[in-house]
């Protein structure tokens, strides 16, 4: 099999990758310019689902949507 469909093959929207996201988990977001904002904001699309995910980054230059106080419940910085 071609590396292209290998690749193909794995390819997946933020919603479907975050699907894997439970209660309880820590994630790691890059800090500064790397911090994966389409991921962050279809992460807040998972907060009626779950419950205390600890998200660790250093520093971001962005907004956070999961910070809002609306997401509390869900998840801490």
């Amino acid at each position: 099999m071609s590396w292209e469909i290998e690749y193909s093959r794995k390819l997946r929207t933020a919603e479907e990758a975050l699907k894997v996201v439970k209660s309880g988990m820590r994630l790691w977001a890059h800090a500064n310019s790397g911090c994966p904002t389409a991921l962050m904001s279809a992460l807040t699309q998972r907060a009626p689902d779950v419950r205390d995910v600890e998200i660790c980054h250093l520093l971001s230059f962005t907004d956070l949507p999961t910070a809002e106080s609306q997401y509390a419940a869900s998840f801490r910085h």
